[in-house]
């Protein structure tokens, strides 16, 4: 294949995640809005988002062995089709029952996504052309909670919940039939079928620097899930900052995260991936501190600090993906979705674990509790950067 042919996939692949990333960050800022659409209450509201991450999550499970047993194309389509008619129907919900429905098989649909396109550029790149290419898709997705917000909230300030869901959809149905047109099969399917079993997650978990990725990845996501729910109260209680101005603060840590991204994949051509992310991991747990610190005093310190933090994540964020789909090339798509599932849970308990830090009634212990998790799940990392044989970048 062309490299311009696989650039094209790269790109259509990346396309889709990202609408699929829009699911989630669209609808999040009128979720108020929403409750006196559908005349619910605030916690069957917060379900639908609830409902669509553990549906998510949870079936990266299945599709991990199901795109190495069949094949990256087929996977996509039933998954991207599933997507877009579940999208159209929570676009035309007239009841949040019908609404949380949607919204399950919406996440359900969105799960196959990801899997598939780190399984696709995994087939397409080698060596230090796959760093480049999982860190472009990385950059691709981070315009989902950098602009997400931003468009959801012009969109449904004028067409609701309704018109959002719409435009995804619409959004969907191009992209089907982009990847319907353009999207060739990347893998060849085992001679000899296999029965579908979670092989593949297993392997990555027994294998000791894939156990490490994996619980890091669950810490790394917990972390930022507490720092980015709890942060906007700081900004409003401690330093009188409305939404508008917390929500410039988020932008410029995303575009920081962005440019780090892309400055990830030129350190990845100088060093390995394992000792790129270890030392960019550690730096980034480092900026929990900061933030604790100048939380106590000074406005635009603790805005430093968030642009910091975003930064150092962009660094290391992406690399997993990168690594787990070298390491095992036979199952690539399940370790992938092994990768995703972490991250997703430990998402799903960042806010539970923040809420039970803030006992406290301290931001400080909120940001140093996550942190200490965080240090604790580094443990050994070291050892990865001396990883024999399988991926190397130099």
């Amino acid at each position: 294949m062309s490299a311009s042919n696989k650039t094209l996939l790269l790109y259509l692949v990346g396309m889709t995640a990202l609408v699929g990333g829009f699911a989630q960050n669209m609808y999040t800022p009128i979720l108020p809005q929403a409750q006196v659409e559908l005349e619910t209450s605030a916690f069957l509201i917060n379900l639908s988002v609830t409902l669509f991450t553990v549906a998510m999550a949870a079936m990266q499970i299945v599709f991990g062995p199901i795109v190495d047993q069949k094949g990256r194309r087929p996977v996509m389509i039933a998954g991207l089709t599933l997507f877009a008619l579940a999208t159209f129907g929570c676009a035309f919900s007239p009841s949040i029952g019908l609404l949380l429905l949607c919204r399950t098989a919406q996440g359900i649909g969105a799960a196959a996504i990801p899997v598939v396109a780190a399984a696709v550029i995994g087939d397409l790149f080698e060596r230090k052309a796959l760093a480049r290419g999982m860190g472009t898709f990385q950059l691709i997705l981070a315009l989902s909670p950098a602009l997400g917000p931003l468009i959801g909230g012009f969109i449904g300030a004028r067409a609701g919940m309704h018109g959002i869901f719409l435009s995804l959809g619409l959004a969907a149905v191009l992209l089907l039939a982009a990847n319907a047109t353009l999207l060739r099969e990347t893998h060849s399917p085992p001679a000899v079928p296999r029965k579908f079993s979670f092989r593949g997650f297993v392997s990555v978990y027994r294998n000791p620097h894939g156990r490490q990725l994996l619980w890091t990845g669950f810490f790394q996501a917990m972390s930022t899930m507490t720092l980015l729910v709890y942060l906007p109260s700081v900004y409003l209680h401690d330093f009188g900052m409305g939404p508008e101005g917390t929500g410039v603060s988020f932008l410029s840590m995303a575009l920081c995260f962005m440019l780090a991204v892309k400055l990830g994949v030129g350190l990845q051509s100088r060093w390995s991936s394992a000792r790129v992310y270890v030392y960019a991991t550690w730096a980034n747990i480092s900026t929990y501190v900061l933030l604790a610190v100048t939380a106590q005093f000074d406005l635009a310190a603790l805005t430093a600090s968030f642009c910091l933090f975003g930064f150092t994540y962009g660094l290391s964020m992406p690399i997993p993906a990168t690594l787990v789909t070298a390491w095992f090339p036979q199952d690539r798509a399940a370790a992938n979705g092994a990768v995703n599932i972490m991250r997703l849970m430990g998402s799903a308990l960042g806010p539970m674990a923040g809420s039970a830090l803030y006992l406290s009634g301290s931001s400080a212990v909120v940001f140093i509790g996550v942190m200490l998790l965080y240090a604790g799940s580094m443990r050994g990392s070291r050892r990865l950067i001396h990883v024999s044989g399988r991926f190397e970048n130099e």
